[in-house]
C-alpha cells in the first residue's frame, strides 16, 4: 500500500516542552485507515518527531541545543519524502484542551454516540507536568523559528508540512492562549513562510467550530495552494470557539456538498479524511469500536466526492 499521508500528533505540545525527541521514525502499520482518495499512512502516539522548547533562544535543562528539535524534525521529513509520503501532518499547541470534550447520545440521532465540546469544562484546568503557562506571542516566536527551520527542508524534499489547527479551539487552555484558534491565526501562519510546503489542515469541522464558513476558507487556502490535507466532519455549532457539538455528515451547520465541490473548484488533490466517528446501536451491540459508523462516514465523503465531481 503507498502511503499518502502521516499524522505527527506527538508535536501537539511542540511549543511548551523542552523534552528532546530523539530523531528517527516508527509507524505502526496496523493503524491504517482507508480514505475517499486513498490511504492515510496514521503513525503512533510515540512517534518521533521535534518539540520545540518554551523558549527558541534558549537550551534545555539537559544542555541539548533547541536546534536540534528543528533539525529531528528535518530528518524526519526526509525519512518521509524517502518512503514516498507526501504530507506530513503536525500540531502546534501549549496544551491540547481535550478536558473540554465530553461524550453523550444524541436523541436527535437515535442515541447514536456523539462528542460535545464546553469551554466552561477548562476553567481551573493547569498545566502538566511538561507544560508551561506561555504568550501568545511568545508561541508565535517560537512557530516562526520552527517553520523557517523546517519548510526549507520540506520543500527541498517535495513535502507537504500540515499544521492542525487547534482543535477543540478554545481561547485559552491551561492558561495559555490558543495561537490557532482563529482564522486570522491560520492566515497568519500560512503567511510566516508562503509556500506549498507550509499548508493548514483545512478541518471544514474546525471552521465551523470558529463560526465561520468552510466555503469560504477553502477557497482562500485552496487559492493558494496551502491545503496539506482536508478533515471533512460535521458540527451543531452554539457559541462559536466554547459550545458545540461534533454530529453526523449529514446533520450539521455544514453544507458538506458545497465544501466538497470548493475544494474540487481548487483542484486539490491530497486525502480527505472523514474523522471523529462515533459508534452506532450496532457498534455498542457487537463491539466493533465504531467500524459502522466510520463505514458511515467513509461512504458519505465517497458519495459528496462523486457528486462534486459529476457536477464540476
Amino acid at each position: 500500500m503507498s502511503p499518502s499521508a502521516i499524522w505527527l500528533d506527538t508535536v501537539r505540545r511542540s511549543v511548551a516542552t523542552s523534552a528532546l525527541i530523539a530523531p528517527g521514525l516508527t509507524a505502526d502499520t496496523d493503524q491504517t485507515t482507508t480514505s475517499p482518495l486513498g490511504s492515510v499512512w496514521e503513525a503512533t502516539e510515540g512517534l518521533p518527531a521535534a518539540r520545540i522548547a518554551r523558549n527558541a533562544s534558549r537550551s534545555t535543562g539537559a544542555g541539548t541545543s533547541l536546534s536540534v528539535r528543528p533539525t529531528n524534525f528535518a530528518a524526519s521529513n526526509r525519512a518521509a519524502s524517502a518512503a514516498g509520503i507526501p504530507i506530513v501532518e503536525y500540531n502546534f499547541y501549549v496544551h491540547r484542551a481535550n478536558e473540554a470534550y465530553y461524550d453523550h447520545p444524541d436523541p436527535t440521532r437515535g442515541d447514536a454516540g456523539v462528542a460535545s465540546v464546553d469551554y466552561a469544562r477548562m476553567q481551573g484546568v493547569k498545566p502538566v507536568e511538561d507544560e508551561v503557562v506561555q504568550e501568545a506571542e511568545t508561541t508565535w516566536a517560537n512557530l516562526k523559528y520552527f517553520l523557517d527551520a523546517v519548510v526549507p527542508v520540506a520543500e527541498a524534499s517535495s513535502v507537504r508540512l500540515a499544521l492542525h489547527p487547534n482543535d477543540p479551539p478554545v481561547p485559552i487552555s491551561a492558561g495559555s492562549p490558543q495561537i490557532m484558534s482563529t482564522l486570522a491565526g491560520w492566515k497568519r501562519m500560512a503567511d510566516i513562510r508562503k509556500s506549498p510546503a507550509n499548508c493548514i489542515i483545512f478541518d471544514c469541522g474546525v471552521t465551523r467550530e470558529l463560526g465561520e464558513d468552510p466555503v469560504e476558507v477553502a477557497r482562500y487556502f485552496g487559492q493558494r495552494d496551502q491545503i496539506g490535507h482536508v478533515h471533512y466532519r460535521n458540527v451543531r455549532l452554539r457559541v462559536p470557539r466554547q459550545d458545540y457539538t461534533e454530529v453526523y455528515p449529514d446533520n450539521g451547520d455544514n453544507n458538506m456538498l458545497a465544501v466538497m465541490k470548493a475544494l474540487v473548484a481548487a483542484k486539490y488533490k491530497y486525502m480527505i479524511f472523514p474523522e471523529h466517528a462515533r459508534g452506532l446501536d450496532v457498534d455498542r451491540d457487537l463491539k466493533t469500536s465504531a467500524a459502522v459508523a466510520w463505514a458511515y462516514h467513509t461512504a458519505y465523503a465517497r458519495a459528496m466526492l462523486q457528486v462534486a465531481l459529476m457536477e464540476r
